[in-house]
């Protein structure tokens, strides 16, 4: 059901894939600007991506970006890395292959140690 209304609205708004890159695997860091959702090492993490040679690294915050664009963007991600919350709601329009990473703040962890 989920896979099909994503198909449904990437159709819709004309949503498409680019070219995959050859040899290249795309991670979006998608970072957030809130209080309660900022990544602290944000910096070190993206540093840590970058010397890896396949990657492409491309770090964005969807609030400075329109709807259709994000959606872009995350049609045409392998790899998405963001911290938990609503905005991991991008997931569904993710292609088949990709992966997610999802951080949690390490006061969530500790206050619902049985979340995880």
């Amino acid at each position: 059901m989920f896979r099909a209304f994503s198909q449904h609205v990437l159709f819709r708004l004309n949503i498409t894939k680019d070219v995959p890159l050859t040899g290249r695997i795309r991670v979006t860091f998608l970072v957030r600007s809130t209080q309660y959702r900022r990544i602290l090492n944000q910096q070190e993490l993206v540093k840590a991506l970058k010397t890896v040679s396949v990657f492409d690294v491309r770090v964005v915050d969807y609030k400075d970006i329109g709807f259709l664009e994000q959606l872009k963007i995350t049609h045409n991600s392998d790899i998405l890395i963001s911290i938990h919350g609503a905005g991991l709601t991008h997931l569904f329009f993710l292609p088949d292959w990709a992966v997610i990473f999802e951080l949690y703040v390490i006061f969530f962890i500790i206050a619902n140690p049985f979340v995880v």
